[in-house]
């Protein structure tokens, strides 16, 4: 009995030795991922000092500029849609060629009646 007992009792010691070497590596461990996190916790602070400090120099230069002039056109501003033009694989004829629908729109924009005919004109020759 004094036998078995002893080799329990040896089994128990290195059982007890395993289990606080595993602690002390898991330790090891949390105690790097500890560090890690830190860093990039000193990291993150860092830049965010940076930030600030560059969000600072921006608004004093921008207190100290003279003030923008807005851009004001000359003249009046009037919206107008480029024309669409014809595919030229459709076999419609040439790519710049307008269409019909664009033309109307046009003649309906031309402030001068008088010139909408020599314009009408000039766009029958073009589409020959």
């Amino acid at each position: 009995m004094a036998i078995s007992e002893a080799s329990s009792k040896e089994r128990l010691q290195e059982a007890f030795q395993h289990l606080l070497a595993v602690i002390g590596s898991e330790e090891d461990r949390l105690a790097a991922s500890w560090r890690k996190v830190e860093e990039q916790k000193q990291a993150a602070e860092d830049q965010t000092r940076l930030a600030a400090d560059m969000m600072q120099q921006a608004r004093a230069i921008l207190e100290a500029a003279p003030p923008a002039k807005r851009f004001q056109p000359s003249g009046p501003v009037r919206d107008q849609a480029a024309p669409r033009l014809r595919p030229r694989i459709l076999g419609l004829g040439s790519p710049m060629r307008r269409l019909p629908e664009d033309q109307t729109v046009d003649e309906e924009e031309d402030d001068d009646p008088g010139r909408g005919a020599e314009t009408q004109k000039e766009g029958k020759l073009l589409n020959l």
